[in-house]
C-alpha cells in the first residue's frame, strides 16, 4: 500500500507500467526487445501505455497526474488479466476521466492488479481464450514387438513466436489410441495401458499427465539432444514386463535456456518390454495412432501464432 501523502510521480507510474510491459509486450520493460535472463516474460502483443522519460532539461521525471497514461495503463492490466481470468476486479471498478487526479489512495488497485498478473502470467488462459487444434495424427497397423515411435517437430516462425505460445500459457497435448488387436494377453496389456493414458501436457513450466511420471522440463529446459531419460513415461501392462509409452524432447539450440530456440522435436515411443525381459511373448498387432495438439492462446485479448508440425510417421518394428 502507497503511504498516505506519497506525491505520484512519473517515476512511480513507470515501476509500475514496466511490469505490464514486461508481461504483455516484447518481455522486457521498454518493449523494445525481450531480456535472455527472463525468457518466461512476454506476450509478445501491442502495449498501449507509454513509458514516460527524464525530462532532458530538469533531469527529473516530471510529477503526473495525467488520466491519460492512467487509462492506458488500466487497459493494459486488463488485458492481461482478462487473458488470465485474473481478478483484479477493485482495479476495474476505478473510473478514470479527463480531469481527475490520480491519488495515492488510487494506486494501491493498481499496484495490487500488476502483482496479481505478474505472479498468473503463463496460467492456462480460461477457454474463450484460447483454440484447440490437432497438428498431427500417425498411425501403425503393422504387427511388431520389439519398439515403434513417431517422431514430430512442432514449429513456431521465430523464437519470439515461440516464447509468446508458451508464455501466455499455451501447450503441446499428446494422447494415443488402439484398435484391431488380437487380444492376446500382449495385446490386453497394451490396451490397458493407452486406455489409462490420457492426454499429456507439455508447457512452460513442465510436463505431466494423470498417470505415468512427468518432469518439471519444459520449453526453457530443452537441448539440441534428446536426454537419455525421456521427459515423460508410463509403463503398464505388468503382466509382460512393463510396457512404456515414453516422451523425449529436443529444441534447435545447443540451450534454450535464454528463449531462442523456434521449434522443438518430441519423440513419441511405445516400447514392448516382454522380448527384452525374456518372457513368452507374440507380435503386439492391432493399429496405434499417436496424436499431437496444441492449446493455442487466440483469444481477442492475447493472440498467439499457431505452430506447424512436419516430421515422420512411425518407425520401427
Amino acid at each position: 500500500m502507497v503511504a498516505k501523502g506519497t506525491v505520484i510521480t512519473a517515476a512511480l507510474y513507470n515501476s509500475l507500467q514496466t511490469q505490464v510491459a514486461t508481461v504483455l509486450g516484447k518481455g522486457n520493460s521498454l518493449n523494445t526487445d525481450y531480456d535472455p535472463a527472463n525468457p518466461k516474460f512476454g506476450y509478445n502483443q501491442p502495449v498501449q501505455s507509454p513509458y514516460l522519460v527524464v525530462n532532458p532539461t530538469t533531469g527529473v521525471f516530471p510529477a503526473i497526474s495525467a488520466p491519460n497514461h492512467w487509462a492506458l495503463l488500466k487497459t493494459d492490466i486488463l488485458t492481461c488479466a482478462t487473458h488470465q481470468n485474473s481478478d483484479v476486479s477493485t482495479l476495474t471498478s476505478l473510473a478514470i476521466t479527463a480531469g481527475i487526479v490520480i491519488t495515492n489512495t488510487d494506486i494501491d488497485p493498481f499496484t495490487t492488479a500488476v502483482a496479481t498478473i505478474v505472479a498468473n502470467r503463463t496460467v492456462q488462459p480460461p477457454s474463450n481464450q484460447y483454440t484447440i487444434s490437432t497438428l498431427n495424427t500417425s498411425s501403425w497397423a503393422q504387427p511388431w514387438n520389439a519398439q515403434i515411435y513417431n517422431t514430430l517437430t512442432v514449429n513456431w516462425p521465430t523464437a519470439a513466436d515461440m516464447r509468446a505460445f508458451f508464455n501466455a500459457g499455451g501447450s503441446i497435448k499428446f494422447s494415443a489410441t488402439r484398435s484391431n488387436s488380437s487380444g492376446s494377453l500382449q495385446d490386453t496389456a497394451w490396451t490397458t495401458l493407452i486406455s489409462n493414458l490420457g492426454t499429456i501436457t507439455f508447457d512452460v513450466n513442465g510436463i505431466r499427465g494423470s498417470v505415468g511420471t512427468g518432469s518439471s522440463i519444459g520449453p526453457y529446459s530443452l537441448t539440441n539432444a534428446y536426454g537419455s531419460i525421456p521427459i515423460y513415461t508410463y509403463t503398464g501392462g505388468v503382466s509382460y514386463g512393463g510396457n512404456d509409452y515414453s516422451i523425449f524432447a529436443l529444441c534447435n539450440q545447443t540451450s534454450n535456456a535464454t528463449g531462442t530456440a523456434s521449434y522443438i522435436t518430441f519423440k513419441i515411443v511405445f516400447n514392448d518390454d516382454s522380448k527384452a525381459t525374456g518372457t513368452q511373448f507374440d507380435s503386439v498387432t492391432g493399429t496405434f495412432t499417436s496424436t499431437t495438439s496444441c492449446l493455442r492462446p487466440s483469444g481477442s485479448y492475447v493472440n498467439t501464432v499457431l505452430p506447424t508440425a512436419s516430421g515422420i510417421l512411425f518407425t520401427g518394428g
